[in-house]
């Protein structure tokens, strides 16, 4: 009886092993901080004729979905690292953002199969919002331009992301 309820304590412990450092998957949140040299802008007005940004989004909170692979950083396999990718949908796009990066993760036991993870990469943004070409924040519209309003344009951007997310 004890040699059977070991063993099934260690297929257990390998069955989490196997979990926690193959492919797993996890949710979180994070932050990201614009890497590029315009910045973002949600809005912008026109105020006594010169443009005034009211809303960048340079550093902006996530929720987001991710997979990552991770190694071992300990002999009790409590402790793992590897590579990641995230992605962050919305009401428009399946993929509003991608990121790509490094994490490690933190489980209680070895034979848990969920853990909390931390990692940092690069995020790709698809729907960044910028100031027209020849506009400039705190300067007159150029000539030609609608004064009831400020022309943006849509890009993408690259931002650094710092996020947390937990494996089940």
């Amino acid at each position: 009886m004890l040699e059977q309820s070991n063993a099934m304590q260690e297929q257990a412990r390998a069955d989490a092993k196997k979990e926690f450092l193959g492919f797993s998957w996890g949710v979180g949140a994070g932050a990201v901080i614009n890497l590029g040299e315009d910045d973002r802008v949600e809005t912008a007005e026109v105020v006594d004729g010169i443009v005034r940004v009211t809303k960048e989004a340079n550093d902006t909170a996530r929720v987001f979905a991710e997979v990552h692979l991770f190694r071992p950083i300990n002999k009790e396999d409590t402790k793992g690292h590897g590579p990641f990718v995230a992605i962050q949908s919305s009401a428009n796009d399946l993929i509003d953002s991608f990121s790509v990066g490094y994490m490690r993760g933190w489980r209680k036991d070895a034979n848990a199969t969920n853990s909390i993870n931390v990692g940092f990469g690069l995020v790709l943004d698809t729907n960044v919002k910028e100031l027209g070409n020849g506009i400039e924040e705190d300067q007159p519209l150029p000539p030609g331009e609608n004064a009831d309003s400020v022309r943006l344009k849509e890009t993408s951007g690259l931002g650094l992301g710092i996020f947390v997310s937990f494996s089940y």
